[in-house]
């Protein structure tokens, strides 16, 4: 039942590591090497949630298909964190990206200065440009007169 929930789980971290590798942000070579990384956290987590999920109340079937679930579910949110780190990493100033989703009056400052709810950076909503990486660095940069 573990083999068969692994096996067609494969196919969708490649297609997930494919649709990521047609933004053009990795290279083929990176890319295999992420699969294999993937493909083994997948496991981890897959193995982990069986026990967690594992009850009389539960079918064979029922057991694996929410520890797939869940498995998958940690594999998105390793993804955000790591979506999150690599913005942290971004030369700025760097143009908005179509996910990013503004929210108005977290910020201190000018009303064109906004936060990102998606990856928590500060947006100038008027060059549609990231220009600070977090709340602190906005607000140290707007105290020394940067920003």
């Amino acid at each position: 039942m573990a083999e068969e929930a692994l096996r067609t789980t494969v196919p969708r971290l490649k297609a997930a590591r494919a649709a990521f590798l047609a933004k053009g942000q990795q290279t083929a070579t990176d890319a295999g090497a992420d699969i294999a990384v993937f493909q083994e956290r997948y496991e981890d987590y897959f193995y982990e949630s069986i026990q967690g999920v594992a009850s009389a109340d539960n079918s064979p079937e029922q057991v694996v298909a929410k520890a797939d679930a869940m498995a998958l579910a940690s594999l998105d949110v390793l993804g955000k964190e790591q979506e999150r780190i690599d913005w942290m990493q971004v030369k700025l100033p760097h143009a908005t990206v179509p996910d990013c989703v503004i929210v108005h009056g977290k910020l201190k400052g000018p009303k064109n200065h906004v936060l990102c709810s998606t990856h928590g950076h500060v947006i100038d909503s008027n060059q549609n440009m990231v220009i600070a990486h977090s709340i602190p660095e906005y607000e140290a940069a707007r105290k020394a007169g940067t920003l």
